[in-house]
């Protein structure tokens, strides 16, 4: 079944704010450990 633009469009934006969101949370998670060098 061919993918219409706007499902397309929405895909593409789920798939962006997802790794957005993943981006951030990795980058939080790194800022909270502890740096292994001193």
């Amino acid at each position: 079944m061919p993918a219409s633009p706007r499902r397309r469009a929405l895909t593409l934006a789920g798939a962006l704010a997802a790794a957005q969101t993943a981006a951030i949370l990795l980058a939080g998670r790194a800022a909270a450990a502890p740096s292994p060098t001193p």
